[in-house]
């Protein structure tokens, strides 16, 4: 053999082998736990308080004792719980750039095709404009995006299972019924001592560390556990589980004692139990049952908006109701706050720098945030921000009512899209990169989009008439 030839073979070899390893990534990227991992470190990230998890490493013994829950703090422990917390965002970021080599192309026709997530970056990046801290701007920008990347990458690989909002549902349950069934260990463990403070109003925050963010825990906990209870098409053993992580929500709320929180877990269950007695009619009228409800939000979450921008009677009515406070235990004077620093600047707001410049502004206020949704978000990003993110829900809440024409299982995003309603009037839980509520949201809204992407791809190419001999077919335009 001439050594041309053996080097011709030699090339081929090298070249065959390279085209497998590089198949072989692919097909490792795409795989459903490997996908998935990103997302779950990020709802981790956002479920926990680091500190609980700094005190488990550094001094064990006092995991499960009142320490771990954080009420007192060193400076030196939260720097190092800090920057534990960095460290898990690094791997999953890092882990969500390696399985996206593969899948570039493809999150780049989404993200062209998805314009109302494309549009929220980019209103979020305009307000550096108007920041004094706009570094802070553009790293915020970075942990939305990689929220992203993180749910595309864990939906993109199952877009046409007919089972995919089940498997979202089961990627929130794991995380946040972990995080709540360690804090509940944690009280037991030391049922005395919280007897008696939970007798003299101590309410507790567990592993999340604020008795108002395990409330936010709850909420998802409770969500996915009675939308997998509630699928019939689950194994029974599936279903009790989840049944038993939406019972452990609720013991969690009653220790954690947040009026927000028992008011979404009403609504999640009215919900579930609409679900159960719609589907009992036809599929034309639960079509129209359905339609109803999302068109009821749509409509009713602007009039709300419009409606806090001045005062309330009716929320002061039903504050008092609930907590024997007609101020929504103070909230509402720093909504008062909130709505005058938005008046001052509507178009851009004070820029999305997590109220860095508002803070030093005569609109600051001893909080992290104003305590709503809505205002927190005309803030950050004025009429731009707020028009985008309701531009966002309203495209999703069309394209989930679409796909339920064609027999999907996507009923928990019509309750996740009225959780996302309620719990942002007392709650800021709306395009903030720390919160699960907002990155549960990413995950549902990218996952409808995919579906109905596929969905679209599918459609055109079953219309499309056979190409006769030598006519080059055309690509269909939702290639993905």
């Amino acid at each position: 053999m001439s050594s041309g030839a053996r080097s011709t073979r030699r090339k081929t070899g090298r070249w065959r082998r390279t085209k497998n390893s590089v198949q072989w990534f692919k097909t490792l990227s795409q795989g459903p736990i490997l996908s998935a991992l990103p997302l779950i470190l990020i709802l981790f990230v956002t479920c926990l308080d680091f500190i609980t998890l700094e005190y488990a490493v550094n001094d064990p013994s006092s995991f499960l004792s009142l320490r771990a829950v954080a009420n007192e703090e060193s400076v030196a422990a939260r720097l190092r719980a800090d920057a534990m917390q960095k460290n898990v965002q690094a791997i999953a970021y890092v882990l969500a750039l390696f399985l996206l080599v593969p899948q570039t192309g493809k999150i780049v026709r989404f993200f062209l095709y998805e314009r109302g997530l494309s549009l929220i970056i980019l209103a979020v990046l305009l307000t550096a404009f108007v920041s004094d801290y706009a570094t802070k701007v553009y790293t915020n920008t970075i942990h939305i995006g990689f929220g992203l990347i993180a749910a595309f990458l864990f939906a993109y690989p199952i877009r046409r299972r007919r089972d995919m909002i089940s498997r979202v549902l089961w990627v929130v349950f794991i995380p946040s019924g972990i995080v709540l069934l360690v804090s509940l260990l944690n009280w037991l463990y030391n049922y005395y001592d919280y007897i008696e403070a939970f007798e003299n109003g101590f309410r507790y925050g567990g592993f999340v560390g604020n008795p108002n963010n395990l409330g936010w825990v709850c909420m998802l906990l409770f969500w996915s556990g009675l939308g997998l209870s509630t699928n019939r098409e689950l194994k029974r053993g599936r279903r009790i589980i989840a049944f038993v992580g939406a019972l452990l929500a609720v013991v969690s709320s009653i220790l954690a004692d947040s009026k927000t929180t028992h008011v979404v877990l009403v609504v999640i269950a009215v919900f579930a139990l609409w679900d159960f007695f719609i589907t009992s009619f036809n599929r034309k009228i639960q079509n129209v049952l359905k339609a109803v409800c999302i068109l009821a939000l749509i409509i009713s979450t602007p009039i709300f908006i419009a409606y806090i921008l001045g005062p309330g009677s009716a929320i002061e009515t039903a504050s008092e109701t609930l907590t024997g406070d007609a101020t929504l235990t103070g909230r509402s004077d720093i909504w008062e706050v909130g709505r005058a620093a938005f008046l001052e600047r509507p178009i851009l707001g004070w820029s999305f720098d997590t109220h860095l410049t508002v803070f030093d502004s005569q609109y600051a206020i001893p909080y992290t945030q104003y305590h709503n949704g809505y205002i927190d978000t005309l803030v950050s990003g004025g009429l731009t921000l707020l028009i985008a993110v309701l531009l966002q829900i309203a495209m999703t809440s069309w394209r989930t009512f679409r796909l339920a024409k064609q027999d999907i299982f996507v009923f928990p995003v019509y309750s996740f899209l009225a959780i996302v309603f309620v719990a942002n009037i007392s709650e800021y839980a709306l395009i903030r990169i720390d919160n699960p509520i907002w990155q549960t949201y990413v995950i549902c809204a990218t996952a409808i989009a995919i579906i109905h992407f596929s969905r679209k791809e599918t459609v055109a190419i079953a219309s499309k008439p056979r190409a006769s001999a030598g006519v080059k077919r055309r690509k269909s335009r939702y290639r993905f």
